[in-house]
């Protein structure tokens, strides 16, 4: 199935991918929405496959990824967010993820492109694991679910992936020093890179 619209005297051509992430209703209730929170590299987009299958499950993938996600939560990866914290634009960024007025082919991806309402709702999320304070306080009626891999498979996984995450974007947030001792990764001296 395809659809074609006509611009500067020409055809182009849609895909059913993005047909299908540009006309669906999300009318999942809060008490309908699954909160998948993990490290990458820890099983998380298995498990997230498994509960797509529940009929009428909107997967939201990923909304967090630096290059993919969308441009507006970009910044707000690895971020710790206060859960007293009203904060008004992140709250309204993340209210349209739900919905579904916030998207991307990326994180629409595992979506069927023939189904246009969903009742169900699944957030995948590896880089909001400091953002679930907030979130649980915010969406009381959603479940969630923090999945934990051991954590040296997943490290060995994320070098073997070229994955160039550090510890240093947590040094530069004040408000996670006002709730987290940080002392013993100071010892590390803050790398860039590596692990």
């Amino acid at each position: 199935m395809s659809a074609s619209t006509r611009g500067r005297g020409r055809k182009r051509r849609i895909s059913p991918a993005r047909f299908g992430t540009r006309f669906f209703v999300d009318k999942s209730a809060e008490n309908a929405t699954i909160m998948l929170f993990s490290s990458g590299r820890s099983g998380s987009t298995w498990i997230g496959n498994l509960l797509q299958t529940i009929p009428a499950t909107r997967l939201v993938f990923e909304p967090f990824h630096p290059k993919n996600g969308l441009p507006n939560l970009r910044g707000a990866r690895f971020r710790y967010m206060d859960p007293r914290s009203p904060a008004p634009e992140f709250a309204a960024a993340f209210r349209g993820v739900l919905t579904g007025r916030n998207k991307s082919m990326w994180t629409e991806q595992f979506n069927a492109p023939w189904r246009f309402v969903y009742r169900r709702r699944l957030l995948k999320l590896v880089r909001a694991n400091l953002m679930l304070p907030w979130i649980v306080e915010h969406y009381p009626r959603a479940r969630s679910i923090y999945l934990i891999r051991h954590p040296a498979a997943v490290v060995l996984s994320q070098l073997k992936g070229g994955w160039q995450l550090s510890s240093r974007n947590l040094s530069r947030q004040d408000a996670l020093r006002e709730v987290l001792d940080l002392g013993e990764l100071e010892r590390f001296g803050w790398p860039e890179s590596g692990f």
